[in-house]
């Protein structure tokens, strides 16, 4: 095992949204850990559109990603969304910004200690322990703290849709469904509302059977993918999470953009102006 001293005193847990943008702005005051290979999952990987696009964000880097995201046809201007095409751009941004981020990197283990938390980090190059000054996870589960279980208000398995286009966004009168128009007219995204303690497989089966017998309204459509993550609701904010660290949900947002306008401004928070390496206004 190697250990040693980070020169970033911030760990911040998920290449989600927030937790990108948190990397932006602390530049090399942070170091992002990411378990997966996958960026932006919590509303990407999670087919989740999300609600209000069409506001632009108050950020100079927000707007930025947004233009860009924009320009390549991505977000249309009525805020539909294609959520196949973010994770290049959110690539493409990691590397013009050359954030300190390790991915496909476990925390196996976080010990407190005087001057903050040592954290024993896992990937291919083999065990390393990093001492940090704060640790913010962005993730839906709060993935770093193993022994806590934050609280969830609601969980859906989510698909795309193939077929005509919606006139508006819909669903059934218990609200345990909505249908909502993506970026392309053939392009809809089905949200299922899910227990909040099914697990991965009662999930998918509860999806396939209600797909199977879906209400005659719904056979227009055809199921061509599934989400392989859930998506999760939880309160929005800081929360305190095992051991005095800290829970940034990206996921609590109404749209990814929201979500990462919310990293950028706990960023302003965790260190002063005058520590930034880079300006995020």
């Amino acid at each position: 095992m190697t250990a040693f001293h980070s020169d970033a005193p911030v760990l911040i847990y998920g290449a989600t949204f927030a937790g990108l943008a948190m990397a932006y702005s602390l530049g090399k005051q942070s170091i992002l850990v990411e378990r997966s290979s996958l960026v932006g999952h919590e509303y990407v990987n999670s087919y989740r559109p999300g609600h209000g696009l069409a506001n632009r964000p108050t950020s100079g880097i927000g707007q930025e990603l947004y233009d860009e995201l924009v320009r390549r046809n991505i977000v249309q201007a009525d805020g539909a969304v294609h959520l196949p095409g973010i994770s290049p751009v959110l690539f493409h941004f990691i590397r013009k910004h050359n954030l300190n981020i390790r991915m496909m990197t476990e925390i196996t283990e976080v010990r407190s200690t005087e001057d903050g938390y040592e954290v024993m980090l896992y990937n291919t190059s083999g065990s390393q322990t990093v001492q940090v000054r704060n640790i913010i996870d962005t993730t839906s589960t709060c993935g770093s703290s193993h022994l806590w279980n934050p609280p969830i208000l609601a969980k859906s398995i989510n698909a795309i849709l193939d077929g005509p286009p919606l006139a508006a966004s819909i669903g059934d009168s218990g609200r345990s469904y909505e249908m909502v128009q993506g970026g392309f007219p053939s392009e809809i995204y089905f949200q299922l509302k899910v227990d909040n303690k099914d697990n991965w497989i009662v999930a998918r089966d509860k999806l396939h059977q209600f797909w199977m017998n879906r209400p005659k309204m719904l056979r227009p459509w055809k199921l061509a993918a599934v989400a392989d993550t859930f998506d999760i609701k939880v309160n929005q904010g800081v929360q305190v999470a095992a051991m005095g660290s800290s829970w940034l949900p990206s996921c609590a947002y109404d749209n990814f953009m929201e979500a990462f306008e919310a990293g950028i401004s706990y960023a302003k928070q965790e260190v002063s102006p005058n520590d930034f390496i880079r300006n995020s206004k």
